[in-house]
């Protein structure tokens, strides 16, 4: 009889255990123990059947098993892409030096800033019509619910009735909520009704399940204007991707959200792509207005500069301004002085800006900044060649300016030197060359005069073995 007993408690213990995270009943253990089964026998027998029936549950890996609640829609056919097929698909599709600097973000389909909906609810987040809340109650009291907030903005709480939480936070919603759960929970943690916490051991948690869906209005100089559902954690970078970005007239640096007649946000593109700052990106609410303006002026920047691109300025910005949004000089850029083009009139005229005036100098629509290189030319450039121990390029300074220091600075001649041909090659102001014969051997041992250098002299003093004709030997027949 009592293998029989067992039989039937372990294949109750069996229906239990296939949930992995259900809790078996403690009557059940204890009947089972009464039957003459020992703690270890009892997890050995769940053990071994939840191994012959739930093998295929324990083979799921973890990124199947389910860590939250709330609702996250995810496009058939798509998963994680490896790192080297995201770099691949998010490489630009072309030549972006004719296009206005940041438009491109809302053109690229690899960059859709979508909402993570898998993440904490914001304790800021407004309940309103349309979503699901997940309330969780334990301790001396358990209770699981998830409830929408109906058209009205009330939820509706089993033996409580309805529960107003339209127009309130996720945080204020849970303490509403677990002030009404304590007029039927007397041991409810944070009840004040009692006039005592003493005693709190029911605790209650209050998380979105399911977010609703907002309609927005986006109007102006975007590609696709219109009214655009999307998910109430959405955006404003959200919104103007679902429109596809501004168009070929329209502004990046002053979007603007109206709410309820009122404007509650001006974004500037430009201080997210330049300086990281998000604050603007606000969260969109139902019928909020999305507003595109056009353009106030565009520079063109060339040359010598960083970002080589079209770059929108608002009105009074200056050209330090756009050196910045350029991403300043290169390493080999003339910063003394650079070159506007602009349209004066009839005419187009060109402005020199001396670097003093670059924080001054206010841009116009339809300038263009040029910037050049230094001069390839060196100031202060000698060259050495030849039968010397280190050959090349050295310094014009006090230590070095006359033929002998020079050589002295190379390292002195190798031995298999030709005296009889040292020359400087000296570059004339009319760019033509001189070429001076150079008593080298009498220079070193002081029995000549030693010769002055000026910039860019080349000093040669040639092998022995560079004027040695070849040897050949000729075989016919």
């Amino acid at each position: 009889m009592n293998n029989v007993i067992r039989n039937v408690l372990l294949g109750g213990l069996l229906c239990l255990s296939v949930p992995l995270a259900a809790q078996v009943p403690l009557d059940l253990i204890d009947k089972a123990k009464a039957a003459g089964m020992t703690d270890d026998q009892i997890r050995q027998e769940m053990n071994k059947r939840m191994g012959q029936s739930g093998a295929e549950q324990t083979a799921r890996t973890a990124s199947e098993a389910v860590v939250t609640d709330r609702t996250v829609t995810v496009p058939d056919g798509k998963g994680i892409l490896p790192l080297d097929a995201q770099r691949d698909a998010n490489r630009p599709a072309g030549d972006l030096s004719g296009t206005v600097f940041g438009r491109e973000i809302f053109s690229n389909k690899n960059l859709s800033f979508e909402p993570d909906l898998n993440v904490p609810t914001p304790k800021g987040y407004v309940l309103s019509a349309g979503d699901e809340l997940l309330i969780n109650v334990w301790g001396d009291s358990e209770l699981n619910l998830k409830l929408k907030v109906s058209p009205e903005g009330t939820i509706l709480i089993p033996n409580l009735g309805p529960v107003s939480v339209s127009g309130l936070t996720i945080e204020t919603a849970e303490n509403r909520i677990r002030q009404e759960l304590g007029r039927i929970m007397s041991t409810l943690s944070g009840n004040t009704e009692s006039g005592s916490t003493d005693g709190a051991n029911t605790f209650v948690s209050v998380s979105l399940s399911q977010i609703r869906s907002i309609k927005v209005n986006i109007v102006g100089e975007v590609v696709a204007p219109g009214t655009y559902t999307l998910p109430s954690f959405a955006t404003l970078f959200n919104a103007l991707y679902a429109a596809g970005g501004v168009n070929e007239i329209g502004s990046l640096r002053g979007i603007k959200v109206y709410r309820n007649s009122k404007e509650v946000a001006k974004l500037d593109v430009y201080d997210y792509l330049l300086n990281g700052k998000y604050n603007t990106n606000i969260r969109l609410e139902e019928n909020d207005m999305v507003i595109v303006s056009p353009y106030d002026q565009l520079a063109v920047v060339r040359g010598k500069v960083k970002r080589n691109r079209i770059f929108e300025m608002k009105k009074g910005e200056t050209l330090q301004q756009l050196l910045n949004m350029a991403g300043g000089f290169t390493g080999d850029a003339y910063k003394k002085d650079v070159r506007i083009k602009r349209k004066a009139g009839s005419r187009y005229q060109i402005a020199t800006v001396t670097e003093d005036k670059y924080p001054t100098f206010a841009m116009m629509d339809g300038d263009s900044l040029l910037v050049d290189s230094v001069i390839p030319f060196y100031e202060n450039r000698l060259t050495v060649t030849g039968a010397v121990w280190r050959p090349g390029e050295y310094e014009l300074n006090g230590a070095v300016h006359t033929v002998k220091e020079l050589v002295n600075q190379a390292a002195g001649l190798k031995g298999d030197e030709f005296t009889g041909r040292a020359q400087i090659t000296r570059l004339n102001l009319d760019f033509t060359t001189t070429v001076i014969a150079v008593n080298i051997r009498g220079i070193l041992s002081g029995t000549s005069p030693d010769i002055e250098l000026k910039p860019e002299d080349q000093l040669n003093i040639p092998s022995l073995f560079d004027l040695r004709e070849p040897y050949t030997i000729k075989v016919s027949g």
